[in-house]
């Protein structure tokens, strides 16, 4: 579900020949994705989702949240102490500190970057967005290559 961009973009490139014109833009989308893929968890929103609900709320366990005005800024901290029931305390690096009182809000705030499952996720992802770079750049055997292909639709 979460790569449904591979499957959307397949399905948009087959047709009766206008498709020609779409085909470098959207390749070009898809290796994007294929570079930023593990540097946020909105790439793959269902595998984060698992993540942050199988995880364990622990201390140490790092966090990463977002924080409109003012501040319109990312904040990564961890967790420093678990209370009696639930009851979490996020330390920020400042040293400022935060309490969540609710297991959803605290699972949200979960940093799925760094842990080591999304690492193995995006390791099994990864290839079919290694496969399309090794094709279009020619790191591959001689009749797959397709970088001189790539090239003339980025002219249509």
């Amino acid at each position: 579900m979460d790569m449904e961009m591979l499957c959307r973009t397949t399905y948009k490139l087959e047709g009766d020949g206008v498709e020609i014109l779409l085909v470098h833009d959207a390749i070009e989308l898809l290796r994007v994705r294929g570079r930023t893929l593990a540097s946020q968890a909105c790439h793959l929103p269902n595998v984060a989702a698992i993540l942050r609900q199988e995880e364990p709320l622990r201390i140490g366990l790092a966090t990463r949240e977002y924080y409109d005005a003012p501040h319109h800024s990312w904040f990564h901290g961890s967790v420093t102490a678990v209370g009696n029931g639930a009851a979490w305390t996020i330390t920020y690096a400042d040293g400022s500190t935060l309490v969540i009182n609710d297991e959803s809000e605290m699972r949200n705030a979960i940093d799925v970057c760094a842990l080591p499952a999304w690492k193995k996720a995006i390791g099994h992802v990864a290839g079919a967005f290694t496969y399309l770079e090794d094709r279009l750049t020619d790191n591959c055997a001689r009749p797959y290559g397709c970088k001189d292909q790539h090239r003339i639709t980025g002219l249509l």
